[in-house]
Protein backbone atom coordinates (compact mmCIF):
# COMPACT_ATOMS: atom_id res chain seq x y z
CA UNK A 1 0.00 0.00 0.00
CA UNK A 2 2.78 2.43 0.90
CA UNK A 3 4.51 1.78 -2.43
CA UNK A 4 1.32 2.51 -4.32
CA UNK A 5 0.69 5.62 -2.23
CA UNK A 6 4.21 6.91 -2.97
CA UNK A 7 3.70 6.29 -6.69
CA UNK A 8 0.38 8.15 -6.62
CA UNK A 9 2.00 11.08 -4.79
CA UNK A 10 4.75 11.36 -7.43
CA UNK A 11 2.22 11.35 -10.27
CA UNK A 12 -0.06 13.94 -8.67
CA UNK A 13 2.91 16.19 -7.81
CA UNK A 14 3.90 16.12 -11.50
CA UNK A 15 0.49 17.37 -12.67
CA UNK A 16 1.47 21.08 -12.91
CA UNK A 17 4.31 20.21 -15.30
CA UNK A 18 1.88 18.53 -17.68
CA UNK A 19 0.25 21.80 -18.69
CA UNK A 20 2.78 23.93 -20.59
CA UNK A 21 1.71 27.23 -22.21
CA UNK A 22 -0.50 26.71 -25.24
CA UNK A 23 1.53 27.98 -28.20
CA UNK A 24 0.34 27.12 -31.65
CA UNK A 25 2.70 24.69 -33.44
CA UNK A 26 3.10 26.99 -36.44
CA UNK A 27 6.76 26.37 -37.20
CA UNK A 28 5.96 24.15 -40.17
CA UNK A 29 7.75 20.98 -41.25
CA UNK A 30 11.15 20.05 -39.85
CA UNK A 31 12.73 18.38 -42.88
CA UNK A 32 16.17 19.66 -44.08
CA UNK A 33 14.60 21.80 -46.81
CA UNK A 34 12.27 23.52 -44.33
CA UNK A 35 15.09 24.09 -41.84
CA UNK A 36 17.20 25.62 -44.60
CA UNK A 37 14.39 28.00 -45.56
CA UNK A 38 13.90 28.85 -41.88
CA UNK A 39 17.54 29.90 -41.52
CA UNK A 40 17.59 31.82 -44.80
CA UNK A 41 14.57 33.82 -43.61
CA UNK A 42 16.86 35.36 -41.00
CA UNK A 43 14.86 34.09 -38.03
CA UNK A 44 17.54 31.85 -36.57
CA UNK A 45 21.11 30.74 -37.10
CA UNK A 46 21.41 27.04 -36.41
CA UNK A 47 19.28 26.29 -33.36
CA UNK A 48 18.96 29.81 -31.95
CA UNK A 49 18.39 33.33 -33.17
CA UNK A 50 21.71 34.60 -31.86
CA UNK A 51 24.18 31.96 -33.04
CA UNK A 52 24.89 30.75 -29.50
CA UNK A 53 26.19 27.40 -30.73
CA UNK A 54 28.68 28.73 -33.24
CA UNK A 55 32.24 27.80 -32.26
CA UNK A 56 34.23 30.44 -30.42
CA UNK A 57 36.68 30.60 -33.34
CA UNK A 58 34.05 32.27 -35.55
CA UNK A 59 35.04 35.93 -35.60
CA UNK A 60 32.51 36.93 -38.28
CA UNK A 61 29.44 34.74 -38.94
CA UNK A 62 29.48 33.89 -42.66
CA UNK A 63 26.59 34.65 -44.96
CA UNK A 64 24.69 32.10 -47.08
CA UNK A 65 26.89 30.16 -49.52
CA UNK A 66 25.01 29.73 -52.80
CA UNK A 67 26.84 26.57 -53.93
CA UNK A 68 26.16 24.86 -50.60
CA UNK A 69 22.50 25.88 -50.67
CA UNK A 70 22.14 24.58 -54.22
CA UNK A 71 23.56 21.19 -53.22
CA UNK A 72 21.06 20.93 -50.36
CA UNK A 73 18.17 21.81 -52.66
CA UNK A 74 19.37 19.52 -55.45
CA UNK A 75 18.89 16.36 -53.45
CA UNK A 76 22.35 15.02 -54.32
CA UNK A 77 25.43 14.80 -52.12
CA UNK A 78 26.02 17.89 -50.02
CA UNK A 79 28.91 19.84 -51.51
CA UNK A 80 30.87 21.64 -48.79
CA UNK A 81 33.82 22.57 -51.00
CA UNK A 82 34.55 26.25 -51.58
CA UNK A 83 35.07 25.74 -55.31
CA UNK A 84 35.66 29.41 -56.01
CA UNK A 85 39.06 29.10 -54.29
CA UNK A 86 40.25 25.99 -56.17
CA UNK A 87 43.30 26.51 -58.43
CA UNK A 88 42.70 26.29 -62.16
CA UNK A 89 42.63 22.69 -63.35
CA UNK A 90 41.99 21.27 -59.86
CA UNK A 91 39.09 18.84 -59.46
CA UNK A 92 37.45 17.73 -56.21
CA UNK A 93 35.02 14.81 -56.43
CA UNK A 94 32.64 14.01 -53.57
CA UNK A 95 33.07 10.35 -52.64
CA UNK A 96 30.91 10.27 -49.49
CA UNK A 97 29.24 12.71 -47.13
CA UNK A 98 27.75 12.37 -43.66
CA UNK A 99 26.98 14.58 -40.68
CA UNK A 100 30.42 13.89 -39.17
CA UNK A 101 32.60 13.21 -42.20
CA UNK A 102 33.38 14.14 -45.82
CA UNK A 103 35.48 12.08 -48.24
CA UNK A 104 36.86 13.59 -51.45
CA UNK A 105 38.99 12.48 -54.41
CA UNK A 106 41.30 15.37 -55.32
CA UNK A 107 43.42 15.95 -58.43
CA UNK A 108 45.70 18.97 -58.63
CA UNK A 109 48.90 19.91 -60.42
CA UNK A 110 50.18 21.90 -57.47
CA UNK A 111 49.86 22.19 -53.72
CA UNK A 112 46.78 24.10 -52.56
CA UNK A 113 44.50 24.73 -49.58
CA UNK A 114 41.19 22.85 -49.67
CA UNK A 115 38.60 25.11 -48.06
CA UNK A 116 35.39 23.60 -46.71
CA UNK A 117 32.14 25.16 -45.55
CA UNK A 118 32.41 23.29 -42.25
CA UNK A 119 32.93 24.99 -38.91
CA UNK A 120 35.90 23.74 -36.93
CA UNK A 121 35.11 22.17 -33.57
CA UNK A 122 37.56 20.26 -31.34
CA UNK A 123 37.81 16.70 -32.62
CA UNK A 124 37.82 17.36 -36.38
CA UNK A 125 40.70 15.54 -38.12
CA UNK A 126 41.96 15.63 -41.70
CA UNK A 127 43.67 12.70 -43.44
CA UNK A 128 45.29 12.71 -46.87
CA UNK A 129 45.73 9.16 -48.19
CA UNK A 130 45.33 7.91 -44.63
CA UNK A 131 48.02 10.19 -43.21
CA UNK A 132 46.83 12.85 -40.76
CA UNK A 133 47.61 16.45 -41.70
CA UNK A 134 47.06 19.56 -39.57
CA UNK A 135 43.80 21.43 -40.01
CA UNK A 136 44.24 25.14 -40.57
CA UNK A 137 41.55 27.51 -39.31
CA UNK A 138 40.05 29.72 -41.99
CA UNK A 139 39.57 33.20 -40.59
CA UNK A 140 37.41 35.07 -39.89
CA UNK A 141 34.60 32.55 -40.56
CA UNK A 142 36.14 29.67 -38.58
CA UNK A 143 35.89 27.17 -41.47
CA UNK A 144 38.09 24.08 -41.86
CA UNK A 145 40.94 24.28 -44.38
CA UNK A 146 43.23 21.38 -45.33
CA UNK A 147 46.63 21.57 -47.08
CA UNK A 148 46.72 19.14 -50.03
CA UNK A 149 49.94 18.23 -51.92
CA UNK A 150 50.05 18.02 -55.74
CA UNK A 151 48.81 14.86 -57.44
CA UNK A 152 45.80 12.61 -56.93
CA UNK A 153 44.77 11.99 -53.34
CA UNK A 154 41.90 10.87 -51.16
CA UNK A 155 41.03 13.42 -48.48
CA UNK A 156 38.97 12.46 -45.43
CA UNK A 157 37.70 15.03 -42.94
CA UNK A 158 36.08 13.36 -39.94
CA UNK A 159 34.87 14.36 -36.49
CA UNK A 160 36.70 12.17 -33.99
CA UNK A 161 37.06 11.85 -30.26
CA UNK A 162 38.49 14.37 -27.81
CA UNK A 163 39.75 13.72 -24.26
CA UNK A 164 36.45 14.99 -22.86
CA UNK A 165 34.38 12.74 -25.14
CA UNK A 166 36.60 9.73 -24.39
CA UNK A 167 36.22 10.31 -20.65
CA UNK A 168 32.43 10.68 -20.94
CA UNK A 169 32.19 7.52 -23.07
CA UNK A 170 34.33 5.60 -20.59
CA UNK A 171 32.16 6.72 -17.66
CA UNK A 172 29.00 5.63 -19.51
CA UNK A 173 30.53 2.25 -20.41
CA UNK A 174 31.67 1.62 -16.84
CA UNK A 175 28.22 2.52 -15.53
CA UNK A 176 26.59 0.02 -17.91
CA UNK A 177 29.05 -2.71 -16.91
CA UNK A 178 28.45 -1.99 -13.22
CA UNK A 179 24.68 -2.09 -13.69
CA UNK A 180 24.88 -5.40 -15.57
CA UNK A 181 27.17 -6.84 -12.89
CA UNK A 182 24.78 -5.87 -10.09
CA UNK A 183 21.83 -7.42 -11.90
CA UNK A 184 23.79 -10.61 -12.60
CA UNK A 185 25.13 -10.77 -9.05
CA UNK A 186 21.64 -10.56 -7.60
CA UNK A 187 20.50 -13.57 -9.66
CA UNK A 188 23.41 -15.91 -8.91
CA UNK A 189 22.40 -18.90 -6.70
CA UNK A 190 25.34 -18.51 -4.32
CA UNK A 191 24.41 -14.85 -3.75
CA UNK A 192 20.84 -15.66 -2.74
CA UNK A 193 21.72 -18.75 -0.67
CA UNK A 194 20.75 -18.37 2.93
CA UNK A 195 18.37 -15.49 2.28
CA UNK A 196 14.71 -15.90 3.23
CA UNK A 197 12.44 -16.71 0.33
CA UNK A 198 9.93 -14.14 -0.85
CA UNK A 199 7.19 -13.81 1.71
CA UNK A 200 9.18 -15.71 4.38
CA UNK A 201 10.63 -14.29 7.60
CA UNK A 202 14.14 -15.18 8.83
CA UNK A 203 12.66 -17.62 11.39
CA UNK A 204 11.06 -19.61 8.57
CA UNK A 205 7.48 -18.48 9.13
CA UNK A 206 5.48 -17.02 6.27
CA UNK A 207 5.08 -13.23 6.19
CA UNK A 208 1.56 -11.90 5.67
CA UNK A 209 1.07 -10.95 2.03
CA UNK A 210 -0.89 -7.81 2.90
CA UNK A 211 2.35 -5.79 3.17
CA UNK A 212 3.41 -6.57 -0.41
CA UNK A 213 1.46 -4.76 -3.11
CA UNK A 214 0.68 -7.01 -6.02
CA UNK A 215 1.90 -5.93 -9.48
CA UNK A 216 -1.73 -5.55 -10.55
CA UNK A 217 -2.28 -3.01 -7.79
CA UNK A 218 0.75 -0.98 -8.86
CA UNK A 219 -0.53 -0.96 -12.44
CA UNK A 220 -3.91 0.23 -11.20
CA UNK A 221 -2.39 3.43 -9.73
CA UNK A 222 -1.19 4.97 -13.06
CA UNK A 223 -4.39 3.78 -14.74
CA UNK A 224 -6.51 5.63 -12.19
CA UNK A 225 -4.22 8.64 -12.54
CA UNK A 226 -4.76 8.66 -16.32
CA UNK A 227 -8.55 8.65 -15.89
CA UNK A 228 -8.24 11.42 -13.28
CA UNK A 229 -6.16 13.63 -15.58
CA UNK A 230 -8.12 13.08 -18.80
CA UNK A 231 -11.59 13.00 -17.29
CA UNK A 232 -11.38 15.51 -14.46
CA UNK A 233 -8.35 17.79 -14.77
CA UNK A 234 -7.95 18.35 -18.53
CA UNK A 235 -11.44 19.83 -19.07
CA UNK A 236 -10.72 22.47 -16.40
CA UNK A 237 -8.72 25.39 -17.73
CA UNK A 238 -8.24 27.05 -14.35
CA UNK A 239 -6.72 24.35 -12.14
CA UNK A 240 -3.12 24.19 -13.31
CA UNK A 241 -3.18 26.95 -15.92
CA UNK A 242 -4.16 30.60 -15.62
CA UNK A 243 -5.71 32.14 -18.72
CA UNK A 244 -5.55 35.93 -18.86
CA UNK A 245 -8.14 37.99 -20.76
CA UNK A 246 -6.90 39.63 -23.99
CA UNK A 247 -4.54 42.51 -23.29
CA UNK A 248 -4.06 41.59 -19.62
CA UNK A 249 -1.66 39.56 -17.49
CA UNK A 250 -3.50 38.25 -14.46
CA UNK A 251 -0.33 36.96 -12.79
CA UNK A 252 1.58 40.26 -13.09
CA UNK A 253 2.45 41.86 -9.76
CA UNK A 254 2.01 45.34 -11.28
CA UNK A 255 -0.09 46.14 -14.35
CA UNK A 256 0.84 48.96 -16.71
CA UNK A 257 0.00 50.12 -20.21
CA UNK A 258 2.95 51.23 -22.31
CA UNK A 259 2.94 51.04 -26.10
CA UNK A 260 6.16 51.05 -28.11
CA UNK A 261 5.98 52.05 -31.76
CA UNK A 262 2.42 50.79 -32.07
CA UNK A 263 3.84 47.26 -32.33
CA UNK A 264 4.56 45.98 -28.82
CA UNK A 265 2.93 46.76 -25.48
CA UNK A 266 4.25 46.32 -21.95
CA UNK A 267 1.33 44.90 -19.98
CA UNK A 268 2.90 44.49 -16.55
CA UNK A 269 5.92 43.57 -14.51
CA UNK A 270 7.06 41.72 -11.40
CA UNK A 271 9.42 43.40 -8.97
CA UNK A 272 9.70 40.88 -6.13
CA UNK A 273 12.11 43.07 -4.14
CA UNK A 274 12.24 46.86 -4.00
CA UNK A 275 15.39 47.14 -1.90
CA UNK A 276 18.80 45.91 -3.03
CA UNK A 277 22.39 46.47 -1.94
CA UNK A 278 25.03 47.92 -4.23
CA UNK A 279 26.87 45.08 -5.95
CA UNK A 280 23.89 42.71 -5.75
CA UNK A 281 21.29 41.74 -8.36
CA UNK A 282 17.77 43.09 -8.85
CA UNK A 283 15.28 40.56 -10.34
CA UNK A 284 12.62 41.92 -12.71
CA UNK A 285 10.11 40.17 -14.96
CA UNK A 286 8.42 42.02 -17.82
CA UNK A 287 5.25 40.96 -19.64
CA UNK A 288 5.06 41.94 -23.32
CA UNK A 289 2.49 41.45 -26.04
CA UNK A 290 2.69 42.06 -29.78
CA UNK A 291 -0.15 44.35 -30.87
CA UNK A 292 0.51 43.42 -34.49
CA UNK A 293 3.21 41.30 -36.14
CA UNK A 294 6.45 43.18 -35.30
CA UNK A 295 8.37 44.44 -38.30
CA UNK A 296 11.81 43.57 -36.85
CA UNK A 297 13.57 41.56 -34.17
CA UNK A 298 13.84 44.11 -31.39
CA UNK A 299 16.24 44.07 -28.46
CA UNK A 300 15.23 44.96 -24.90
CA UNK A 301 16.95 46.95 -22.18
CA UNK A 302 16.26 47.21 -18.46
CA UNK A 303 18.20 50.02 -16.77
CA UNK A 304 18.50 51.14 -13.17
CA UNK A 305 18.70 54.93 -13.45
CA UNK A 306 18.95 58.10 -11.36
CA UNK A 307 18.30 60.39 -13.17
CA UNK A 308 17.22 58.80 -16.45
CA UNK A 309 20.51 59.45 -18.28
CA UNK A 310 22.73 57.96 -15.57
CA UNK A 311 23.06 54.21 -15.62
CA UNK A 312 23.63 52.27 -12.38
CA UNK A 313 22.81 48.77 -13.60
CA UNK A 314 21.50 47.16 -16.76
CA UNK A 315 20.25 43.99 -18.39
CA UNK A 316 20.05 43.78 -22.19
CA UNK A 317 18.78 40.91 -24.32
CA UNK A 318 18.94 40.33 -28.04
CA UNK A 319 15.48 38.76 -27.81
CA UNK A 320 12.90 39.77 -25.19
CA UNK A 321 11.74 36.60 -23.50
CA UNK A 322 14.54 34.78 -25.37
CA UNK A 323 12.25 34.59 -28.41
CA UNK A 324 12.59 36.72 -31.60
CA UNK A 325 9.87 39.36 -31.67
CA UNK A 326 9.03 38.62 -35.33
CA UNK A 327 7.81 35.21 -34.13
CA UNK A 328 5.55 36.55 -31.39
CA UNK A 329 1.84 35.75 -31.75
CA UNK A 330 -0.62 38.56 -31.17
CA UNK A 331 -2.88 36.56 -28.85
CA UNK A 332 -0.24 35.57 -26.26
CA UNK A 333 1.91 37.52 -23.85
CA UNK A 334 5.65 36.92 -23.47
CA UNK A 335 7.36 36.44 -20.12
CA UNK A 336 10.70 38.30 -20.13
CA UNK A 337 12.91 37.58 -17.10
CA UNK A 338 15.84 39.86 -16.17
CA UNK A 339 18.43 40.08 -13.42
CA UNK A 340 19.92 43.56 -13.20
CA UNK A 341 23.35 43.73 -11.52
CA UNK A 342 23.65 46.93 -9.48
CA UNK A 343 27.07 48.49 -10.02
CA UNK A 344 29.45 48.17 -7.04
CA UNK A 345 29.80 51.47 -5.21
CA UNK A 346 26.38 52.76 -6.31
CA UNK A 347 25.40 55.50 -3.82
CA UNK A 348 22.50 54.64 -1.48
CA UNK A 349 19.23 56.28 -2.47
CA UNK A 350 16.03 55.97 -4.47
CA UNK A 351 16.28 54.85 -8.09
CA UNK A 352 13.94 54.04 -10.96
CA UNK A 353 13.82 51.22 -13.50
CA UNK A 354 13.67 52.22 -17.18
CA UNK A 355 12.70 49.72 -19.88
CA UNK A 356 12.51 49.94 -23.64
CA UNK A 357 13.06 48.30 -27.01
CA UNK A 358 15.70 49.08 -29.60
CA UNK A 359 17.45 47.92 -32.77
CA UNK A 360 21.08 47.15 -32.04
CA UNK A 361 22.18 47.22 -35.69
CA UNK A 362 20.71 50.70 -36.26
CA UNK A 363 21.30 52.20 -32.82
CA UNK A 364 17.70 53.42 -32.57
CA UNK A 365 15.01 52.95 -29.94
CA UNK A 366 11.37 52.15 -30.50
CA UNK A 367 9.44 55.25 -29.36
CA UNK A 368 7.03 55.19 -26.44
CA UNK A 369 3.62 56.44 -27.60
CA UNK A 370 0.94 58.31 -25.69
CA UNK A 371 -2.80 57.60 -25.89
CA UNK A 372 -3.02 59.66 -29.08
CA UNK A 373 -0.28 57.57 -30.70
CA UNK A 374 2.33 60.35 -30.55
CA UNK A 375 5.96 59.69 -29.51
CA UNK A 376 6.68 61.03 -26.03
CA UNK A 377 9.91 59.25 -25.01
CA UNK A 378 12.24 56.39 -25.90
CA UNK A 379 11.85 54.55 -22.58
CA UNK A 380 9.24 53.77 -19.93
CA UNK A 381 9.86 54.31 -16.22
CA UNK A 382 8.29 51.63 -14.06
CA UNK A 383 6.14 53.31 -11.38
CA UNK A 384 7.70 51.34 -8.51
CA UNK A 385 10.85 52.97 -7.06
CA UNK A 386 13.85 50.88 -6.00
CA UNK A 387 15.85 51.63 -2.88
CA UNK A 388 19.58 50.93 -3.15
CA UNK A 389 21.26 50.31 0.20
CA UNK A 390 24.92 50.60 1.10
CA UNK A 391 26.78 47.47 -0.01
CA UNK A 392 30.02 45.82 0.96
CA UNK A 393 33.03 47.87 -0.26
CA UNK A 394 34.17 46.34 -3.56
CA UNK A 395 37.73 45.38 -4.41
CA UNK A 396 39.20 48.46 -6.18
CA UNK A 397 41.01 46.15 -8.62
CA UNK A 398 37.61 45.02 -9.98
CA UNK A 399 36.12 48.46 -10.62
CA UNK A 400 37.19 48.66 -14.31
CA UNK A 401 38.99 51.97 -13.91
CA UNK A 402 40.93 53.48 -16.80
CA UNK A 403 43.70 54.41 -14.38
CA UNK A 404 44.36 53.82 -10.69
CA UNK A 405 45.31 57.07 -8.92
CA UNK A 406 45.16 56.61 -5.10
CA UNK A 407 45.27 60.38 -4.40
CA UNK A 408 44.26 61.41 -0.86
CA UNK A 409 42.79 64.84 -0.07
CA UNK A 410 42.69 66.41 3.37
CA UNK A 411 43.37 63.00 4.96
CA UNK A 412 39.63 62.38 4.55
CA UNK A 413 38.91 61.08 1.01
CA UNK A 414 40.96 59.20 -1.57
CA UNK A 415 40.44 59.42 -5.32
CA UNK A 416 40.98 55.78 -6.29
CA UNK A 417 40.72 56.31 -10.04
CA UNK A 418 38.46 57.21 -12.92
CA UNK A 419 36.76 55.89 -16.02
CA UNK A 420 35.81 57.70 -19.24
CA UNK A 421 33.85 55.21 -21.39
CA UNK A 422 33.52 57.37 -24.52
CA UNK A 423 36.40 59.49 -25.75
CA UNK A 424 35.29 60.18 -29.33
CA UNK A 425 32.53 62.76 -29.14
CA UNK A 426 30.86 65.43 -31.21
CA UNK A 427 29.58 68.89 -30.26
CA UNK A 428 26.49 68.52 -28.08
CA UNK A 429 27.26 64.91 -27.11
CA UNK A 430 27.32 63.92 -23.45
CA UNK A 431 30.67 63.47 -21.74
CA UNK A 432 30.45 60.67 -19.17
CA UNK A 433 33.07 60.55 -16.40
CA UNK A 434 33.02 58.22 -13.39
CA UNK A 435 35.19 58.92 -10.35
CA UNK A 436 35.76 56.41 -7.57
CA UNK A 437 36.14 57.78 -4.03
CA UNK A 438 36.98 56.07 -0.76
CA UNK A 439 36.12 57.66 2.58
CA UNK A 440 39.04 57.55 5.02
CA UNK A 441 36.90 58.85 7.93
CA UNK A 442 33.22 58.86 8.83
CA UNK A 443 31.48 61.88 7.29
CA UNK A 444 34.30 63.59 5.34
CA UNK A 445 34.15 67.36 4.99
CA UNK A 446 32.45 68.70 1.86
CA UNK A 447 34.62 69.28 -1.19
CA UNK A 448 34.12 70.30 -4.80
CA UNK A 449 35.56 69.44 -8.21
CA UNK A 450 36.11 71.09 -11.55
CA UNK A 451 36.12 68.96 -14.71
CA UNK A 452 37.93 70.78 -17.50
CA UNK A 453 38.53 70.36 -21.23
CA UNK A 454 41.80 72.00 -22.31
CA UNK A 455 43.60 72.43 -25.62
CA UNK A 456 47.18 71.40 -26.40
CA UNK A 457 48.56 74.59 -24.77
CA UNK A 458 46.65 73.92 -21.54
CA UNK A 459 44.05 76.62 -22.10
CA UNK A 460 40.75 75.65 -20.47
CA UNK A 461 37.95 75.78 -23.06
CA UNK A 462 35.17 74.16 -21.04
CA UNK A 463 34.62 73.65 -17.32
CA UNK A 464 31.93 72.06 -15.16
CA UNK A 465 31.99 72.54 -11.37
CA UNK A 466 30.09 70.34 -8.96
CA UNK A 467 30.16 68.45 -5.68
CA UNK A 468 30.52 64.66 -5.38
CA UNK A 469 27.39 62.85 -6.65
CA UNK A 470 25.97 66.36 -7.21
CA UNK A 471 24.48 66.26 -3.72
CA UNK A 472 22.58 62.99 -4.24
CA UNK A 473 24.74 61.27 -1.62
CA UNK A 474 26.79 64.01 0.13
CA UNK A 475 30.13 63.17 1.82
CA UNK A 476 28.81 63.78 5.35
CA UNK A 477 26.84 60.52 4.95
CA UNK A 478 29.84 58.46 3.85
CA UNK A 479 31.33 55.90 6.20
CA UNK A 480 34.98 55.11 6.72
CA UNK A 481 36.18 52.58 4.12
CA UNK A 482 33.11 53.07 1.91
CA UNK A 483 33.74 53.30 -1.85
CA UNK A 484 31.43 55.65 -3.73
CA UNK A 485 30.88 55.59 -7.49
CA UNK A 486 30.50 59.22 -8.61
CA UNK A 487 29.08 59.69 -12.11
CA UNK A 488 29.03 63.01 -13.91
CA UNK A 489 27.45 63.89 -17.23
CA UNK A 490 28.12 67.17 -19.02
CA UNK A 491 27.46 68.23 -22.62
CA UNK A 492 30.30 68.93 -25.00
CA UNK A 493 30.20 72.58 -26.03
CA UNK A 494 28.89 73.21 -29.52
CA UNK A 495 31.63 75.81 -30.05
CA UNK A 496 34.49 73.33 -29.62
CA UNK A 497 36.19 72.85 -32.99
CA UNK A 498 37.18 69.32 -34.07
CA UNK A 499 40.50 68.18 -32.65
CA UNK A 500 42.28 66.47 -29.80
CA UNK A 501 41.83 67.84 -26.28
CA UNK A 502 42.93 66.99 -22.77
CA UNK A 503 40.50 66.13 -19.98
CA UNK A 504 41.57 67.10 -16.47
CA UNK A 505 40.19 67.30 -12.94
CA UNK A 506 40.82 69.76 -10.11
CA UNK A 507 39.76 68.80 -6.58
CA UNK A 508 39.11 71.56 -4.02
CA UNK A 509 39.33 70.16 -0.50
CA UNK A 510 39.81 72.35 2.56
CA UNK A 511 39.59 75.47 0.40
CA UNK A 512 42.72 74.60 -1.59
CA UNK A 513 42.56 73.50 -5.25
CA UNK A 514 44.76 70.63 -6.35
CA UNK A 515 47.01 70.55 -9.35
CA UNK A 516 45.17 69.48 -12.54
CA UNK A 517 44.86 65.69 -12.67
CA UNK A 518 45.03 64.42 -16.29
CA UNK A 519 42.20 62.05 -17.21
CA UNK A 520 43.34 61.25 -20.74
CA UNK A 521 42.54 62.67 -24.16
CA UNK A 522 39.27 63.44 -25.94
CA UNK A 523 38.67 63.42 -29.69
CA UNK A 524 36.08 65.98 -30.75
CA UNK A 525 34.71 65.19 -34.20
CA UNK A 526 32.94 67.59 -36.53
CA UNK A 527 29.29 67.33 -37.44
Amino acid sequence: FLTGLALAFILVAALPTMFPPLWDPDFGPTDPQAMLDFELAGIALGTTSTGDFLPSTVEVPPGPQESLIASYRGGGPVDKVNRATLPRGTTVEIVAHGPTYDRFRVRSAKKFILRLYTFYFPGWRALVDGEEVPIELGRPEGFITVPVPPGEHEVLVVLGMTPVRRTATLISALALVLLAALLLLDRLPWHSAGRPAAGERPDGERRPRSGQPAPAFLLLVPLLFWFLKVGLVDPRDDWFRITSPPGEVVVAQHRVEATFGGEIALLGYDLPVTSVRAGETLPITLYWQALRPPSANYQVFVHLVQPTYRLWGQSDKLNPGDFPTTRWPTDRYVWDDHRVPVLPGTPPGTYRVAVGLYLLAEGTRLPLLDEAGQPVADLFLLPTPVQVERGRPPDPARLEMDERLEMIYGEQVTLLGYRVPYRQLGPGDRLYVTLFWRAEVDGPAPFRMRLQVADAEGKVLQEAERGPTEGFYPPDRWRRGEIVRDQSVSPVGSDLPPGRYGLQLIVEAGGRPSEPIPLGALEIEGR
